[in-house]
């Protein structure tokens, strides 16, 4: 099982950042690799969205269902992907008006040896630029 702990101390609101994440549909522009998402469902305690990866002719889809606290956290749980196991938790702590800390802890397991092998180095690089990327798209929408 893979395991990423990451964190950031960020000049910006804990409604910034939250907001930031949950917002699926524009991930092709800023995450390694996520070439498409599709929202299934959206309210305001849950979303499902599936996430499309491709790298070197590899392709991979991922489905989750995102419980949402809003400004607070947002848990990730797989509904189907290439994965035995992905549960994923984000954590934004407001520090002040102007600045957060976000945490990522983030846990998955493919569900055969083949994608660990062809998926799992794509996977490990996404899940461990995850933090720096939405760090850096949110000094481009903020400033």
């Amino acid at each position: 099982m893979t395991h990423v702990q990451r964190s950031a101390l960020l000049p910006y609101s804990a409604a910034q950042m939250f907001n930031l994440v949950n917002d699926v549909d524009s991930y092709p522009e800023f995450i390694p690799w996520c070439v498409k998402c599709e929202v299934h469902s959206d309210s305001e305690n849950e979303k499902q969205a599936t996430m499309k990866f491709a790298k070197h002719g590899i392709n991979a889809s991922v489905t989750t269902c995102n419980e949402l606290d809003a400004d607070k956290k947002i848990t990730m749980h797989l509904l189907k992907g290439p994965f035995k196991r992905l549960v994923g938790t984000w954590i934004f702590k407001e520090l002040d008006e102007h600045s957060c800390r976000v945490e990522l802890d983030l846990q998955f397991s493919f569900s055969n040896r083949l994608y660990a092998v062809t998926l799992g180095p794509i996977f490990n690089q996404v899940a461990n630029k995850l933090v720096s990327a939405f760090t850096e798209r949110a000094q481009q929408l903020y400033g």
